[in-house]
């Protein structure tokens, strides 16, 4: 029972390096511009957030009662603007820790 528990407990945590964090990245651009680029973006969507949920539209909107900035973040507005701007988002290779701008 104890091995089959610690062999659970492996193959979990296994399971948890595979998955990959998404960053947005575009050549040439330093961390500090792509994290102004976000925010930037960030405040859009949330505005598009806000008029979409906002009362008197008659419903809760697309991104339902949560709102905010949680829902922002997978907004399709955030993705537009960054890549509007000229970034994709990539798979974080390791090395240094992702920046606030992952996705």
């Amino acid at each position: 029972m104890t091995a089959t528990v610690v062999l659970l407990a492996a193959v979990l945590s296994l399971a948890g390096c595979a998955v990959q964090q998404k960053i947005w990245f575009k050549p040439g651009v330093t961390d500090e511009q792509t994290q102004r680029d976000y925010d930037e973006c960030l405040q859009r969507a949330e505005a598009a957030v806000k008029a979409s949920s906002s009362p008197g539209s008659g419903a809760l909107g697309s991104y339902g009662a949560s709102g905010g900035a949680v829902a922002a973040t997978e907004a399709p507005e955030l993705r537009s603007c960054m890549e509007g701007k000229g970034y994709r988002l990539v798979d974080h290779g390791g090395g240094r820790p992702p920046s606030p701008r992952s996705y």
